[in-house]
Parts: C-alpha cells; structure tokens; sequence
C-alpha cells in the first residue's frame, strides 16, 4: 500500500494553485471585468476552468488506482509535466497581476516600473524552466568525490567506485542519454560499479532495457545494486533482483556480499527502500562484519543514523536528486528535499561514518533541473 503521506505535497500544490487561480480570475473578472467585454470575461474565465482542470488531472496521475483504470504511455509523465509546470508558472504570473494591480494610473513612471517587474516574474520562471528542461537535465557529467574515512584499511586507500543513482528511464530520460552515462562511468576504471536504485519512474517504462544498459558496466570486482522507492511502488522488487542477477548485477535486498582487497576484506550490503519518517532497518537482520570495512547501499540517506550505529563506515545513497530545482540564497540551499531530509546532497559524517548522496542522472514529475545538475559520481576511498 502507498502512504497517504507521500501525496501530501501534491494535494498542497493543488490548494495552492485553487487559491491563485481563484484570487486571479476576481481581480480579472469579477473585479476589473467591468471595463472588458463579455466575450472576453468568458474566454478569461474558460481559460481558468481549464487549467485548474490541468492540473487535477495531471496530479492525480500521481495516484496507484487513478493509473491502474487508465492505459500506460508516454502521455501520463508528460501530462503531469505540464500540469506541474503550469502550477509553477502561476505562482510567477499571481505576482504579475498583483504588481499590475498596484500600478497606479496617475503616476507612468511608477506603472512602468511595476509592469517591468510583473513582466520578469513571469519571464523569470518561464526562462529558468526552458534551461532547466532543455540543456541542464541533459548536461550528464562525471564528478569525482574524494571521501576520507577515518581507520581506512591501507589496502583501501584510493578504492574507486562509481556510483549511477536515480536513473529514471522514462519519457524523460534517454536511451542514449544512459547510455552516455554508462560510458562515463566505466572511463572511470572503477573496481565497484554501484546502482543506488530508482531504475525506471512509471508503470510502462522500460525496466528490461535500463537493467541491460546497467549490465554494461565495467569493474574488475562486480555490479551491485539497491532498489529505490520507484521499484517499490512498481511491486517490481523481486523481478528486479532476478533480472539483474541474470545479468550480472548483484541487487542486494538485506543480503551482505565481500570482496577482497589486497589483505582486507569489504562487506557490500545492500537493503529495500525504507520508507521515509522510519523507524529504519528493522527487519534487515545483521548486514556488517566485526572487525571489517562495511558498507550499506541505501537508496534513501536518512538511514544513515541507523547504519553508523550499526557498524556500516560507508553509506551510498541518492534518493534525493540534489533537490532538482535548487535555489542557493544566502549560502543555504532551498528546494523541496530540505522538507523531508537533512541529507540533500553531498558528503555527511557522524562520528567517524561517512555518508555519501548522489544527485542522480535523471528527474521525476518535472523534465527539469536547476542548481542540481545530472551526475555520474566517481567515489574514491581515501586514508586521512
């Protein structure tokens, strides 16, 4: 069963967006509609049914038993897409009509100032959106991470392992796209390859196909893998898991596999989902190994606590996509990841447990990416 809690940012979205698309039509309408024709009250009014129209029915194919009556396709990612942006969009275009509402008509230099504002609040997220869609989401690169881990076994010093999070193979991510993603990963001559989950987004995508692309990395001790939250809402864990086995990746389900370096041995576990808010790993039995180094694949990074605690040194996840729209101000970062986890992007310690968050390389919901670009991370061990 999906949580009731995992839609409650798409339930807020829409008030929000009832309440801008209602205040709107009053001040152009009802309000000011006096000075327009009919036909023009009616076309603006139409227009207003219509979106919200959208966006109901865009967000409600967020929903399991809305996308079970209703046939799959490229049409339902790019419907909610449109539903999504539109609501963003919005919020720019309430701000023009507020600025165009204050504008006084006794005073042109001021009318003009406030018109010049309202016209960037609307370009403004139209612009950023159109980089966002067309060159940031698509711009996949490498990016090496140097993690110093406190007690690093000397035959780990410099251990390369790549890592490919949130891959989404869907209508918004490319087969060549993860192709490319494939290439930079195994320029890296990794000894790991590790898969962090969230393979496909939708009922219908090509699961088969991104789990063959994945077949092809290259890393002279193996391919391991943990399923992300998607998997789960797919009921595709098990199919996964025997795919990928068939094929050469190992998806770990609380289940803990070694591979010797040199004189050492490294403990690779992996586990399911946790679903966010915990309590964490209560049912994955003991997946360290006293006296070794351990390491937990964990596609979402609020287990980490939980993992350090446990014996785990090294934690890979990703979940999070960085934020994908990702506004810096102040020097702190601002998007919808930070209402839900403290482990956004990037390296987290407690104690001497390392945590390391890939943005991924693909997106959901919105074929968009801003201040949180697509990557393919090469992770390198390091002695302090």
């Amino acid at each position: 069963m999906i949580s009731w809690s995992r839609h409650l940012s798409v339930l807020l979205i829409f008030l929000v967006v009832m309440v801008l698309h209602g205040w709107m039509w009053y001040t152009l309408v009802a309000k000011q509609g006096a000075r327009r024709s009919r036909a023009w009250r009616a076309g603006v009014t139409l227009l207003a049914i219509g979106l919200v129209a959208l966006v109901a029915g865009g967000l409600s194919l967020g929903f399991a038993r809305v996308l079970a009556v209703l046939p799959p396709g490229r049409w339902i990612a790019w419907t909610r897409a449109s539903a999504l942006s539109w609501a963003l969009f919005s919020v720019g275009l309430s701000v023009a009509v507020w600025l165009w509402k204050r504008a006084p008509g006794f005073d042109p230099t001021r009318r003009r100032l406030l018109q010049a504002a309202g016209g960037a609040a609307v370009a403004t997220p139209v612009l950023a959106g159109g980089l966002g869609v067309f060159i940031a989401r698509s711009r996949i690169a490498g990016r090496t991470v140097d993690l110093k881990i406190q007690g690093l076994p000397p035959d780990l010093d410099g251990l390369r392992m790549a890592q490919l999070s949130d891959i989404h193979l869907s209508a918004f991510l490319s087969e060549r796209e993860l192709i490319h993603a494939v290439g930079i990963a195994n320029e890296f001559k990794p000894h790991l390859a590790l898969v962090t989950g969230d393979f496909v987004s939708e009922r219908g995508d090509p699961l088969d196909l991104c789990l063959e692309h994945l077949s092809k990395l290259r890393a002279s001790h193996g391919i391991f893998g943990c399923l992300g939250n998607h998997e789960g809402y797919l009921r595709a864990g098990a199919y996964t898991e025997d795919q990928g086995r068939r094929l050469g990746i190992d998806i770990l389900r609380s289940k803990l596999r070694w591979r010797r370096f040199g004189k050492v041995r490294m403990y690779i576990a992996g586990i399911d989902y946790q679903r966010m808010g915990g309590p964490y790993m209560t049912d994955t039995g003991v997946l360290t190994s006293e006296g070794n180094f351990n390491m937990l694949l964990s596609h979402n990074p609020d287990v980490f606590p939980v993992a350090a605690s446990r014996g785990h040194q090294l934690v890979i996840s990703g979940h999070t996509h960085g934020g994908q729209l990702n506004v810096e101000l102040l020097g702190q970062p601002f998007n919808i990841a930070r209402f839900y986890t403290p482990y956004i992007y990037g390296t987290y310690r407690q104690g001497a447990a390392v945590l390391y968050v890939s943005r991924g390389i693909g997106t959901v919901v919105i074929p968009m990416r801003i201040g949180a670009p697509p990557e393919v991370s090469l992770i390198r061990l390091c002695a302090t």
